[in-house]
Order: structure tokens, then C-alpha cells, then sequence
């Protein structure tokens, strides 16, 4: 699969926050740091869920890096 599809899935995550794909569930939310004041940073967080587990988690500062994370996983069940 190329990059731009991949891009393409994890942006309609990010922007759905949950999708739903059988038995699995991907979730995309976004976190502001504990010292968010000083240091203004985001967290932005992509959970596999199976039946309610979690199977995978990835937690990231940039925005894109989420969001190719989370358009692989999608490309998985593609």
C-alpha cells in the first residue's frame, strides 16, 4: 500500500476519533501535557483495541507520526 493511502486512512481516524472494524477498535484522541503552560505540548494517542483490550498503543508529540501510525493500522484490516 502506498504512503498516500496510508496518510489518507489515518487522517479519516483522527478525525472520526473511533473506528470500529469487527472485533477491533481504533481509537485517536489528543492530550495536553501536565505542564502544558510551560512547555504548550500535545500528545496525541492511537489504541488498538480487541474486545475491549488493548493490543497496541502508541503515543506521539507530532500530529503526522500519529497519524501514519494509526493509517497502518487501518491498512492492516484493509
Amino acid at each position: 500500500m502506498d504512503y498516500f493511502m496510508i496518510m489518507r486512512l489515518g487522517f479519516y481516524v483522527s478525525q472520526v476519533k473511533r473506528v470500529e472494524v469487527g472485533i477491533y477498535t481504533i481509537t485517536f484522541s489528543r492530550r495536553k501535557s501536565r505542564n502544558f503552560q510551560k512547555d504548550g505540548k500535545i500528545f496525541y494517542v492511537v489504541t488498538l483495541l480487541r474486545g475491549g483490550k488493548e493490543v497496541k498503543k502508541g503515543v506521539f508529540t507530532e500530529y503526522s507520526n500519529a497519524v501514519i501510525f494509526a493509517g497502518e493500522l487501518m491498512s492492516a484490516f484493509r
